[in-house]
């Protein structure tokens, strides 16, 4: 059998997995609400950063929630190559969600990034 030489994409390596380490971040992470954002950090591994996308299911049907984690996912995607090493990150939507876009959430996500000291200088 031949094996794949490829490699993980850098986005499938930042994926935060596992109940301890969500468990965690929710409970002892510093959270930072803006617009329509929720950001809930913790310090960890000083070689890697990982993040999640939570939804909550009071944000209606599959495809609505779905959708959601679309929009964070690629703008967290956007943002990746800019942060620092060292985070476990939850992104959470809050607020009205119905006209959100992905520019306007990269934007929102863009500054509290840069704000509270998580990107690259």
């Amino acid at each position: 059998m031949i094996q794949s030489s490829r490699r993980k994409s850098s986005y499938k390596q930042s994926i935060l997995t596992g109940r301890q380490d969500f468990a965690d971040l929710f409970e002892k992470g510093r959270k930072i609400r803006y617009k329509n954002i929720q950001l809930i950090s913790l310090a960890g591994n000083q070689d890697e950063f990982k993040f999640a996308i939570c939804v909550s299911t009071r944000f209606g049907k599959s495809v609505v929630r779905n959708r959601l984690k679309r929009i964070y996912r690629f703008a967290m995607m956007q943002s990746l190559k800019q942060v620092n090493k060292g985070w476990k990150i939850a992104l959470l939507p809050i607020g009205q969600v119905k006209e959100l876009n992905s520019k306007m959430v990269c934007q929102q996500l863009d500054y509290v990034l840069n704000q509270y000291g998580f990107c690259l200088k």
